[in-house]
């Protein structure tokens, strides 16, 4: 009951957030349809743990910062990649190992390597990421298990 609730008033924030028209038939309307929209998800069994991690939300913010400052760091170093004349691109694709992580944090892991710049998860199976790296010492740092880390260390 409790992931429905949250799950009912982060629909609500967004709805206020996103509309920004506040008079009094609007909102009845927005808080209408985050009703109905909340309803529909948990009697299709989709309102769970995983669905709505409120076992994250202290470890989330967090990481959201690193990754948004490796996001930044990662688009410089692509940036500085295009603009060098002569500069020899040598990308590599590397496989990452998931066995041990759980299907939340795999996909997790995988959107964080797409959203860094200079890196694009290729595919995700049950044991693995494969992902395509611009650069070797982007593969190497991959390799490396940061970005890894920090996302497992989310879960726990």
């Amino acid at each position: 009951m409790k992931h429905l609730l949250v799950l009912l008033v982060a629909l609500g924030a967004i709805w206020l957030l996103w509309s920004g028209i506040y008079t009094p038939l609007l909102l009845a309307f927005g808080l209408v349809s985050c009703l109905i929209v909340a309803l529909l998800a948990w009697r299709m069994n989709l309102v769970d743990r995983e669905s709505v991690p409120l076992h994250l939300h202290l470890k989330v913010i967090p990481y959201w910062g690193w990754l948004v400052k490796e996001m930044l760091v990662s688009s410089l170093a692509v940036t500085r990649l295009i603009l060098t004349p002569g500069v020899k691109l040598v990308p590599e694709v590397v496989r990452l190992k998931t066995a041990k992580m759980e299907d939340v944090t795999r996909v997790t892991l995988a959107n964080s390597i797409t959203l860094t710049p200079g890196t694009v998860t290729l595919d995700v199976s049950d044991d693995e990421i494969l992902v395509h790296c611009l650069t070797a010492d982007g593969a190497k740092d991959l390799l490396a298990g940061g970005m890894a880390a920090r996302v497992v260390a989310l879960e726990n």
